[in-house]
């Protein structure tokens, strides 16, 4: 016998023993079945209703946020069932509420704010799996700046150790305003962002403008790469903070990144002023990858005898093809010539020196030493193209008393790099009556130009004769002398005498 539960809903009765388990259930369900069938549809409906009304609901979490993560605590938003008018819950930049699976949406209002309006948010809350009944739903807010980014070049080699590698883009504001903006490291870049230094340091933008940026990059030698041969390929961008305008780009970043260059030993050049000089270079890219930067070079001078100046001997040099060079490929080899040519006016000197070769993340140094003489200053005189030139007169037939005269060429060349300024004609004493100028006011000569260009060598007729006391069989020597203003030191110097025999 079993004594009755205080609470429960049957009335228990001793019942007979019975050798047949079964039978004793046959018994209590034929006295007790329609309460059993009861008992049982309350629990199974309790189910059901607890399932859908607390069971089944998740916990959806709504929140408005920029786009670097921040939440707008004050932005109006409305949660709505899909299809209903009205909203189940109103609330300011978040909420967190129990619903039941199925499609809703958020509608915003960011009227009045510095963001753009988004479009409504549908949200699928998806029924809960086992030990997972919470959903987060997020609304990203930019803001409507007018300002786009375009034309990002950036070397697509990056090295450990790097130093000034250069960059730059272009930033557009569409706005009718002027508009001041931020920008972000994302990606690949993002490690880099204390590393780059922008210029201009602000970006400022009045309105229908554009602003050109360029920066520095400066990569630590501590950068970790895991692919030392092959190097590791990243992608990463820039990106106008509260905005999704960015500019992207994949680069590689390597371990190391080695150049051959020859000659190594130093190069010694013997040269004149206004005497072209030159000599030739190799350079290979001996890593395993292709390069993205151009080689660039540099002329330093570390030491001369003071002569010149030092300031201005680089810009003597010259290169046979532009710099910077281009970038190489893998095990490509450029062979740029540098030329070497002094200004006339350069005076004698030793000049020792170094070209460097670089990109941001490689260098090499090559030296030079320049054994360098003044140019000359040559200018030269002749008649009827000699130094020295004889004239036999004869009498005149017609007037016996006369001599019959004689024409020669004076010639005045310049075979130097110097224009000269002045050039003057000079008679040895008691020649005049032998050697005269058919045209007397061809000297001076105002500019007589460099070797090479116009008028550089000009010429005037002399007249050759002799009085009439001169005996027969006399000889008359006169000597010519030109004098000209040395361009170097801007004091006189004479031509060689141009000496002229006369026989009568």
């Amino acid at each position: 016998m079993y004594d009755a539960p205080p609470d429960s809903p049957f009335e228990y009765e001793p019942q007979p023993q019975s050798s047949n388990p079964l039978g004793g259930a046959q018994e209590l369900a034929q006295k007790h079945g329609k309460k059993i069938i009861a008992l049982a549809i309350i629990g199974l409906l309790g189910f059901f209703v607890y399932d859908y009304f607390i069971g089944s609901q998740v916990k959806l979490t709504i929140s408005a946020r920029d786009t670097e993560g921040k939440l707008l605590t004050g932005m109006p938003g409305a949660l709505y069932e899909s299809g209903a008018d009205k909203p189940i819950q109103r609330f300011e930049g978040t909420t967190t509420i129990g619903v039941r699976p199925g499609t809703y949406f958020v509608e915003w209002d960011s009227e009045g704010s510095d963001f753009a309006v988004p479009e409504n948010l549908d949200i699928y809350v998806e029924k809960p799996t086992q030990g997972n009944a919470e959903q987060e739903e997020k609304t990203i807010f930019v803001k409507d700046l007018g300002v786009t980014i375009s034309q990002l070049d950036f070397p697509t080699t990056i090295v450990r150790g790097q130093q000034g590698a250069k960059g730059s883009f272009l930033l557009k504001n569409d706005s009718t305003k002027g508009q001041s903006i931020e920008l972000v490291m994302e990606g690949g870049l993002a490690p880099f962002k204390e590393d780059i230094q922008f210029t201009p340091a602000t970006f400022s933008i009045p309105a229908k403008r554009t602003l050109l940026v360029n920066f520095t990059l400066n990569v630590s030698d501590t950068l970790p790469i895991t692919n030392k041969t092959a190097g590791d390929k990243k992608n990463g961008s820039i990106r106008i903070k509260y905005t999704q305008e960015k500019e992207s780009l994949d680069f590689t970043q390597f371990n190391d990144f080695k150049f051959d260059v020859n000659p190594t030993q130093t190069i010694t050049l013997n040269a004149k002023a206004d005497e072209l000089k030159s000599t030739r270079f190799t350079i290979r890219n001996r890593s395993p990858n292709d390069s993205s930067e151009k080689i660039d070079a540099e002329i330093i001078i570390t030491q001369t005898d003071g002569t010149n100046a030092a300031a201005e001997v680089p810009e003597w040099f010259s290169w046979s093809i532009e710099k910077p060079f281009k970038a190489l490929a893998k095990n490509e080899t450029i062979s740029p010539e540098l030329r070497f040519r002094a200004p006339i006016t350069a005076s004698k000197d030793l000049i020792l020196g170094k070209v460097r070769f670089f990109t941001s993340f490689w260098e090499s140094e090559s030296p030079f030493t320049i054994n360098l003489t003044e140019a000359v200053v040559d200018v030269t005189g002749t008649i009827d193209g000699a130094k020295s030139k004889t004239y036999t007169l004869r009498h005149d037939t017609a007037n016996p008393t006369q001599f019959q005269f004689q024409t020669a060429t004076l010639r005045v060349e310049n075979k130097s790099g110097f224009p000269i300024a002045t050039v003057l004609y000079e008679l040895s004493t008691g020649c005049e009556e032998y050697i005269s100028l058919v045209t007397p006011d061809f000297f001076p000569i105002i500019n007589l130009p460099e070797k090479g260009k116009p008028n550089s060598t000009q010429s005037t007729q002399l007249k050759i004769n002799a009085p009439s006391t001169a005996l027969p069989g006399a000889e008359k020597t006169c000597t010519i002398q030109l004098t000209y203003e040395d361009p170097r030191t801007q004091e006189p110097a004479q031509i060689s005498a141009i000496n002229v025999q006369i026989s009568t």
